[in-house]
């Protein structure tokens, strides 16, 4: 469980990394300063947390080193910065991922976005996890 709790660290780290990074790229530079831009950015940033979430599952952990680097590039490549993702590339055990069969990261629920005012945004929410049961009848396997 411990190993579980750190690698969710991680992710959430990296997650705040992904959404400064489409916060920026929506951003395109300039500064939000009213309401309705505030509340796009909040939407933007959350979709992109939640759409990041959705491709965790893509990605197995447990993949021979070719594979899950095709897998990492292929679900990663326009979520992370070119940084990052040549970070996962070199070292394929540091990206989120798939661990096992079952339970599996579903999504990632976002429960609240804060934005600094540029090009910055954190993002606090938690991995849904789900096995074939919660598929069928609905509801998460853990949070």
């Amino acid at each position: 469980m411990l190993a579980r709790r750190t690698r969710v660290t991680v992710f959430l780290i990296v997650l705040t990394l992904v959404v400064a990074t489409a916060l920026s790229a929506r951003a395109e530079g300039r500064v939000c300063a009213s309401e309705p831009d505030l509340a796009a950015a909040k939407k933007a940033v959350a979709a992109v947390a939640r759409e990041f979430g959705s491709r965790l599952k893509l990605v197995s952990l447990l993949a021979p080193e070719d594979v899950l680097r095709r897998d990492i590039e292929e679900h990663f490549v326009d979520l992370v910065t070119p940084e990052l993702l040549n970070k996962w590339l070199d070292d394929p055990t540091a990206a989120p991922g798939r661990l096992t069969s079952s339970p599996w990261p579903e999504c990632i629920a976002v429960d609240e976005v804060k934005l600094d005012g540029t090009t910055r945004a954190w993002v606090r929410g938690h991995i849904v996890w789900v096995t074939s049961v919660e598929l069928a009848e609905g509801g998460a396997y853990a949070h």
